[in-house]
């Protein structure tokens, strides 16, 4: 059973600022970041189900401080989510940047083909 979030009214309130401000067309990048065990993941769970609720599209990666994971880990994994209900390849081609995209080694046999997105990482 999942619990209340207490002691984040203020937190929570300026993500759904950002949320607010992103579906009127000014999209934001946010970035939550603390110690270990502060509720990071909560706070942003708890956006994430408003979001859903009002129609948005919602992506968020983890970040790791291992030295096993590849550079911008946390963005592939966004763009890796987005991917499965946009077509991540076209909106590269406008921005010039579909070699760059497609060049990434995990990425390049799904997407370089033409598909519009790997696996779930």
């Amino acid at each position: 059973m999942r619990t209340e979030l207490v002691g984040r009214d203020a937190e929570l309130g300026v993500l759904v600022n950002a949320l607010e401000g992103a579906l009127a067309g000014q999209p934001r990048i946010v970035l939550c970041q603390g110690e270990p065990g502060i509720g990071k993941t909560r706070l942003i769970e708890d956006l994430v189900q408003i979001a859903t609720e009002r129609g948005a599209l919602v992506a968020w990666g983890l970040a790791t401080d291992s030295f096993g994971a590849p550079p911008h880990w946390e963005w592939w994994q966004i763009l890796r989510r987005v991917a499965k209900d946009i077509d991540v390849l076209k909106v590269a081609d406008g921005l010039g940047s579909r070699r760059e995209l497609a060049g990434r080694n995990w990425i390049a046999d799904s997407w370089a083909r033409g598909s519009r997105a790997g696996e779930a990482g």
